[in-house]
C-alpha cells in the first residue's frame, strides 16, 4: 500500500513539469525577437533561474547575452524582459 502512495506522488510531481505557468510549470515565453525576450515566470517554483536559462539559450542564438532590464508583477507571477546586447 505504501507503494502505491509512492507511485501516486511521484506521478503527481513528474505530471506538474509541463503545466502552464503558476500550476506548476516554472516559465513562458511571451515575446521574443533578435532584440529581446520577455518571459513570465513563476518565483515560488524555480522560474527565474529557468527563465534565465531561457533567456541565455535565445540571446546567444544571435551572439548576444541576456541583459535583465523590465520586471514587474503578473498577478502572483513575474515578467522579466531580457535584452539581448
Amino acid at each position: 500500500m505504501k507503494q502505491t502512495y509512492i507511485l501516486i506522488a511521484l506521478f503527481l510531481l513528474t505530471s506538474c513539469a509541463g503545466a502552464p505557468v503558476g500550476w506548476g510549470g516554472t516559465h513562458q515565453v511571451t515575446l521574443a525577437n533578435p532584440q529581446a525576450i520577455s518571459i513570465v515566470y513563476d518565483p515560488l517554483v524555480g522560474g527565474y533561474a529557468a527563465a534565465n536559462r531561457e533567456a541565455t539559450m535565445h540571446c546567444q542564438k544571435f551572439g548576444r547575452n541576456p541583459v535583465p532590464t523590465d520586471k514587474k508583477p503578473n498577478g502572483i507571477l513575474t515578467e522579466q524582459v531580457f535584452e539581448c546586447r
